[in-house]
C-alpha cells in the first residue's frame, strides 16, 4: 500500500494516517513517502495536502515527531488499553 501511494500523489487533497507507526522500518517509509509527495507538491506549486496522523505514541513516532503538531489528545478505553501503558491516542498534523 505505501509504494503505491507515490503513484496517485497529485490527487490528494486530505491523508488521513492512523496506527501505522508501530514498526521503525515502516515509519521511515512514510516519512521518505510523504516528504516526496510535500516536495512534488511545492515544486509544482500546487496546494499541500492535509495530512493528518494518529497514533497512540509509540515509539517509533519519534522518527517523525519533529514534523507533527498535535491537535487533539482521547484517553483510549480501558478495554483498548495496550500492555505496554498506552492509554490515549493523538492526532496530529504532518508539515
Amino acid at each position: 500500500m505505501i509504494k503505491k501511494f507515490a503513484k496517485y500523489n497529485n490527487s490528494f487533497l486530505i491523508i488521513i494516517i492512523g496506527d501505522l507507526l508501530y514498526d521503525d522500518e515502516i515509519s521511515s517509509i512514510l516519512l521518505n513517502q510523504l516528504d516526496n509527495l510535500l516536495k512534488f507538491k511545492d515544486q509544482n506549486n500546487q496546494k499541500r495536502p492535509l495530512i493528518l496522523v494518529g497514533d497512540p505514541g509509540r515509539p517509533y513516532l519519534d522518527s517523525i515527531f519533529e514534523r507533527l503538531t498535535i491537535l487533539a489528545e482521547y484517553d483510549l478505553p480501558e478495554d483498548f488499553r495496550c500492555t505496554n501503558g498506552l492509554s490515549s491516542v493523538q492526532v496530529y498534523k504532518f508539515d
